[in-house]
């Protein structure tokens, strides 16, 4: 049987039909729906795309870690960007002084001196009245990471994505998740202002994933919705609060309506449908072509399907659609 129903709009027969990847997020076209669509294409470009998405797939159904890298915080003057860089590098407390590194391999390691920094980038000819002054970013690695490693690969990874910015790094060492806080210059070497959205941060962890594997860290670097977690992340705000046992239940309160922590119901039915529809149709395309390998990843993909649940809403109650059938196409496969 070759039955197709309207949750396997995302699969077709033809062999050379690719899974369109579309860019979520600001430069995304909103008109369309978000998430990944295949379209037919009869080039070797097709093909591809397609493996591509594929391994994808079978990346996220392995269950690997999620590289991590998060805006905590962006400041508008040198005195915020001084507050940041003392309070990372622990200035003044016990085992703190921590040292920073900068884009061009040197090392800070007094605070006094990353100050002096911040306050000759404050002065520079490219930094408007105004505009942003830096941003502050989060860089984690999986439990257990050698912390050389993952400074090889923060130092990497910014030189790579941040090429025309000036940056500095401090590596913290004493927590199970090894993780850097990274500052960066807003102003470029050329004038132009850094723009993170969600496009941009979207492939700055997959180049950041792709820096640490060349450490011999295995990391993913997929949407929350992909591997069918529907609540948003925890904002960095409402973390801190937690962290420092400071959690007030006013602001807290606050925080939830300002970042809602879980999909709308259209939202969360929509996503759950569409994506466990895409894990069965890929492992039944894998399927098709008889391959051992293939065959190892298509099991993988349906036990990943099979493990996504449904979004639950706030009263507990299952969102719409999620209730619907959610299957690939038929290529004649027993299951």
């Amino acid at each position: 049987m070759n039955n197709f129903n309207s949750a396997d709009r995302y699969v077709q027969q033809d062999r050379d039909l690719l899974f369109e990847d579309e860019i979520r997020g600001r430069t995304g076209d909103e008109s369309r729906p978000k998430g990944n669509r295949f379209a037919k294409s009869k080039g070797g470009e097709g093909g591809r795309e397609l493996n591509l998405r594929i391994r994808r797939l079978v990346k996220n159904s392995k269950g690997l870690p999620e590289a991590v890298v998060k805006v905590s915080s962006w400041t508008k003057n040198s005195g915020k960007a001084i507050a940041h860089a003392k309070y990372v590098a622990r200035a003044g407390k016990k085992d703190g002084d921590l040292p920073f590194e900068l884009e061009d391999g040197s090392v800070l390691t007094k605070p006094e001196e990353a100050v002096d920094l911040l306050k000759t980038w404050e002065t520079d000819k490219h930094q408007r009245k105004d505009a942003r002054f830096t941003a502050n970013i989060v860089l984690s690695s999986p439990e257990g990471t050698d912390p050389d490693k993952v400074r090889r690969a923060v130092r990497g990874f910014a030189s790579d994505f941040f090429g025309n910015h000036e940056f500095m790094f401090v590596v913290h060492e004493d927590t199970k998740n090894h993780h850097a806080h990274l500052t960066v210059k807003a102003a470029g070497f050329d004038g132009k202002q850094l723009r993170l959205g969600k496009a941009e941060l979207k492939m700055a962890r997959e180049h950041y994933a792709t820096h640490l594997l060349a450490q011999g860290v295995e990391v993913n670097a997929s949407y929350r919705s992909d591997r069918g977690h529907w609540e948003k992340s925890k904002p960095q705000s409402k973390h801190h609060l937690e962290q420092e046992g400071r959690a007030d239940p006013r602001k807290v309160a606050e925080i939830k309506q300002t970042h809602p922590e879980q999909e709308t119901k259209e939202e969360g039915g929509n996503k759950y449908i569409d994506i466990k529809a895409e894990y069965l149709g890929a492992a039944r395309y894998l399927r098709s072509t008889d391959e051992t390998q293939s065959v190892l990843d298509a099991d993988s993909l349906e036990k990943f399907a099979e493990s996504i649940k449904p979004s639950i809403g706030p009263d507990r109650s299952i969102q719409p659609g999620a209730n619907k059938p959610a299957a690939g196409p038929d290529l004649g496969i027993e299951r």
